[in-house]
């Protein structure tokens, strides 16, 4: 109980295009500074669950990146499950996309946090998980050392769609899961290459907003 009053909730007070937290008593808003100053392309509308800061929802989301705990993804999948429901960001029949990583980041971490994640939403909300369409094909610095300007250019063509899987999604409305969304560069990226290969309905869900 501690350490959830310790965590920066973002609840109705949001932003639908964006996912941030905004103003108490502003409730759901269309539009933010957030996404006035970095506007997420090609993504219909996002959700997340709290603020990413120092405390115990940062710490869970980098032992699971990091340390390897991939049990924590069943924790926080619940939470953004719980969110994704509450903002109705899925229908039935949505298909879940985990924000991927490239080869070598999953033989070098030993699983992709966003798949985990995925994974238990689609079991908790019974909605089929994609890992085959979406791939990252390009191996980038981490975002989290790179400028805001820098983040969008470092993932310019990092990713690539299956076009014989595309034809399949043609007509789906697909959620983008990931763990954090900070500037909102790598779902936005995600987003552009799904367009490009014919997909037409795009939102986005996150654990957490830096």
């Amino acid at each position: 109980m501690a350490c959830a009053l310790r965590i920066r909730w973002i609840g109705g007070d949001r932003c639908r295009r964006c996912g941030d937290g905004v103003g108490q008593g502003s409730g759901p808003v269309d539009i933010c500074p957030s996404c006035r100053t970095f506007p997420p392309r090609f993504i219909e509308a996002a959700s997340t669950v709290a603020s990413y800061e120092t405390g115990p929802l940062r710490d869970l989301v980098l032992s699971l990146k990091f340390g390897r705990k991939t049990h924590v993804a069943w924790a926080l999948g619940d939470l953004l499950a719980h969110r994704i429901t509450e903002t109705e960001l899925a229908a039935p029949g949505t298909v879940l996309i985990p924000t991927p990583l490239t080869r070598a980041g999953i033989r070098e971490r030993g699983f992709n946090q966003a798949e985990e994640l995925a994974r238990r939403i689609g079991k908790l909300l019974k909605l089929h998980v994609e890992t085959r369409l979406l791939k990252k094909i390009r191996g980038t610095p981490p975002q989290a050392t790179l400028g805001p300007q820098k983040r969008r250019e470092n993932l310019n063509g990092a990713f690539a769609c299956n076009p014989r899987v595309a034809k399949r999604y043609a007509d789906a409305s697909v959620l983008l899961i990931d763990d954090v969304i900070t500037t909102g560069s790598t779902v936005s990226e995600c987003a552009r290459t799904l367009v490009d290969a014919g997909i037409g309905s795009i939102r986005a869900a996150a654990i957490a907003r830096g």
